[in-house]
């Protein structure tokens, strides 16, 4: 197995996805450039769908780059929740709630 690589150096970047982040970055993206810039970030960026696991390689520790991927599939999995499963009026119900001074679960997911 080779060492981690960049997708922005490894050739996965494509102009179309790069142009959808651009454009997402500067709030000027439709419909199909903000998909194509999620997908991206969920899929190879955060490596969402692929093992975490990195088998130690000459100089290169394993565990440190699972940890790594971990990480970074973990970024993912969040992006993947907030889109699937977070309950917009539970968590604005919530958010009206700590700022009538009322506690709040604001650290439990809205689902």
């Amino acid at each position: 197995m080779k060492p981690w690589v960049s997708p922005i150096d490894d050739g996965r970047l494509t102009v179309y996805a790069a142009a959808s982040i651009q454009a997402v970055a500067r709030g000027e993206a439709d419909d199909r450039q903000q998909q194509e810039a999620l997908k991206f970030i969920v899929e190879v960026l955060c490596g969402n769908y692929h093992s975490t696991f990195q088998p130690d390689l000459p100089g290169v520790s394993g565990d440190r780059n699972s940890a790594f991927a971990d990480g970074k599939r973990d970024v993912g999995l969040n992006i993947v929740d907030i889109v699937e499963s977070v309950d917009i009026s539970k968590l604005e119900k919530q958010h009206k709630e700590v700022s009538d001074g009322r506690p709040s679960s604001s650290n439990q997911r809205s689902r």
